[in-house]
């Protein structure tokens, strides 16, 4: 029996225990049930609701957005950074004035139009040394920036020149490049030409079919020309030398060939 009113007991303490959770978890993670912060929102305030003076009150921020911004200014609060709806500025930073009659009522109440005024954070103006010392290097470096900006657009502009010339440049290296490509192959084609011509002229009958003025003849040329001639009239030799533009000596070279053997 003991056993069992300890295990009823157990299985009871269980369940309180994990309702106590459930709970804490719920509350904890429903953001609409959390209660307003109970310090006073000025930055520099210690007053807690319900912990000092009960002639201290507490007091909600107003719904007009141009004066709610004008009490987190006052609070030393940026715009934006809080919920408003759970924030609230004690009595001690509002003037007498700022309150409504007092008629009868358990609470006080404070006026449409009333601003914090009281006990306010103190806004601390540095010395004129350092602002000055401050606005000196600002200008300084303002000027730096200026200065530096001219001199990008200097050489930026220099810059796209450059790119001009170089784009200049790259078309006539490209054009040359093929006139070079060009020249290659018709060299090619002369050498192929002139390594046929070489297996039936010499190299000064080339010259002329290749339209040389100047010509050397070797001593091979010429006395294959004096052997034509003599084998030939001199009508045939002529013949061929200038109606069929066969690569001969003249005949006055030949002749002076001839004899100086």
């Amino acid at each position: 029996m003991c056993e069992n009113k300890k295990s009823t007991c157990n299985s009871k303490l269980h369940d309180l225990l994990e309702n106590a959770l459930n709970t804490v978890e719920k509350i904890t993670s429903d953001n609409t049930k959390w209660r307003k912060l109970e310090k006073c929102a000025v930055v520099t305030c210690k007053n807690i609701l319900g912990k000092y003076e009960t002639s201290i009150s507490f007091h909600n921020f107003p719904r007009d957005e141009e004066l709610q911004n004008i009490w987190l200014d006052k609070c030393d609060i940026a715009i934006g950074s809080v919920d408003i709806d759970l924030l609230q500025i004690c009595s001690s930073h509002f003037t007498a004035d700022d309150f409504e009659e007092d008629l009868g009522r358990n609470y006080r109440l404070l006026k449409a139009n009333a601003v914090p005024s009281e006990n306010l954070p103190v806004i601390r103006i540095p010395p004129y040394e350092s602002v000055k010392e401050h606005i000196d290097a600002k200008e300084f470096l303002e000027s730096k920036i200026s200065k530096l900006k001219q001199q990008q657009l200097q050489l930026m502009e220099a810059l796209n020149v450059r790119n001009k010339n170089i784009k200049v440049k790259k078309k006539k290296y490209l054009a040359l490049k093929n006139k070079v490509d060009r020249l290659r192959c018709t060299t090619s084609g002369v050498h192929r030409e002139k390594n046929l011509l070489s297996t039936v002229f010499s190299d000064a009958q080339i010259r002329v079919l290749i339209g040389k003025e100047r010509v050397v003849w070797s001593e091979d040329d010429l006395a294959m020309a004096f052997s034509l001639r003599h084998m030939s009239s001199r009508e045939c030799y002529l013949y061929l030398k200038r109606f069929l533009n066969f690569p001969l000596p003249a005949l006055s070279c030949v002749q002076r060939w001839a004899a100086s053997k």
